[in-house]
């Protein structure tokens, strides 16, 4: 026995033992505080993407609903004082007619000035494919606009 361990009534054996158990719970509890350390690191990074994330999607509604708009309305062009009855033609409704006066289309010239691309950017951004085309606005437009 040791000095130690005859003081505990002990052998060297057992003290051995002992310290083998608190250096074993030492690493456990080590093990533990690093596992939940890394979890919580885990989380705070899962956040932090997440808010940078959503801080850049404003932008980029901004850029594509710039994009979406007819090319005639990037430019700066100054609104239209007199609007007309878009409602007239056939396959735009009320909302339709609203929506379209938001996005700065409010006369039938504006619509029969639509050009390829423009009509593909309203289609895809109002959810309305093929629509423009099918029910033939530009050709109602312009007789519109004509006064026909």
């Amino acid at each position: 026995m040791t000095k130690q361990g005859a003081m505990f009534g002990q052998s060297s054996g057992e003290v051995l033992d002992l310290a083998a158990k608190s250096a074993a719970s030492m690493t456990a509890a080590s093990m533990l505080g690093m596992s939940m350390m890394t979890q919580a690191m885990g989380l705070w990074m899962g956040s932090v993407a997440r808010l940078m994330e959503q801080a850049q999607k404003p932008a980029q509604d901004a850029e594509s609903n710039a994009a979406a708009e007819p090319a005639s309305h990037q430019n700066g062009a100054a609104e239209p004082k007199i609007s007309d009855d878009l409602k007239k033609i056939s396959g735009i409704g009320p909302k339709l007619e609203q929506v379209l006066n938001k996005r700065g289309i409010a006369t039938y010239a504006q619509v029969a000035a639509l050009n390829d691309d423009d009509v593909a950017g309203l289609e895809q951004s109002l959810g309305i494919e093929d629509r423009i085309g099918r029910d033939n606005w530009i050709a109602q437009a312009s007789r519109l606009a004509a006064g026909n």
